[in-house]
C-alpha cells in the first residue's frame, strides 16, 4: 500500500546523541518525517568550551593514548556505576582505534545552539539526569525551556541502571 504521507520518525539520542537528533531535527525538510524528538541527558548547548562531558572525554582521550583502552576501562570501572561502564565498555571496545579521535571530536562538535532548539516546534521529550556530574540537569532544564513543545522529565543514574526505559 503506498501512501502520500510520508513515515514520520520518533529521533532521539543519549548525551552527544541528543545533539546528533537535534542536529538532524533541525535540517530542512526534516519536520515532515519528525513525530517527535526524546533527547535525553544532552551534554552542552552551542560550544563546548569547558562543559563537563567535553572535558571528560577529553581526559579519557588523553588517558586512553598514554595508559591504554584496557587500564582506561579499568579505571572507568572503580569510578563508574557497573551498568554506565557496562555500557561504555560495550561502546568504546567497538570504536577500536578511533576512539580517542573520536572522544576529541566530539569534545569540539558543537550542541545545537539556542536559536536551533527554539525553532524545532516537534513535541519533545527531555530528559535530566539530577545527579549527573557529566550531563548537568541545568543543560537538560536549558534545552526544555527552549524547545517550544518540550517536556521535561527528571531521573537519576541509578533508576536508568534498574530500568534503562526510564530514559524514555
Amino acid at each position: 500500500m503506498r501512501s502520500d504521507t510520508p513515515a514520520r520518525l520518533l529521533v532521539g539520542g543519549v548525551s552527544l546523541g541528543a545533539h546528533v537528533a537535534a542536529d538532524w531535527a533541525s535540517r530542512p525538510g526534516r519536520a515532515e518525517y519528525l513525530a517527535g524528538l526524546l533527547l535525553a541527558l544532552p551534554a552542552w548547548t552551542g560550544a563546548s568550551g569547558d562543559a563537563p562531558a567535553a572535558l571528560t572525554a577529553r581526559a579519557t582521550a588523553h588517558q586512553i593514548r598514554t595508559a591504554g583502552l584496557d587500564a582506561t576501562l579499568t579505571a572507568l570501572r572503580a569510578s563508574t556505576p557497573r551498568w554506565l561502564a557496562d555500557e561504555l565498555s560495550r561502546s568504546w571496545a567497538a570504536h577500536g582505534d578511533g576512539l580517542a579521535v573520536a572522544l576529541d571530536e566530539a569534545a569540539r562538535t558543537p550542541a545545537p545552539a539556542d536559536d536551533v532548539l527554539r525553532g524545532l516546534a516537534v513535541p519533545a521529550g527531555v530528559v535530566a539526569g539530577v545527579d549527573d556530574p557529566v550531563h548537568p540537569a541545568a543543560v537538560a532544564r536549558h534545552w526544555a525551556t527552549l524547545l517550544p513543545r518540550a517536556r521535561l522529565v527528571q531521573t537519576r543514574l541509578d533508576a536508568v541502571g534498574a530500568d534503562p526505559a526510564t530514559l524514555g
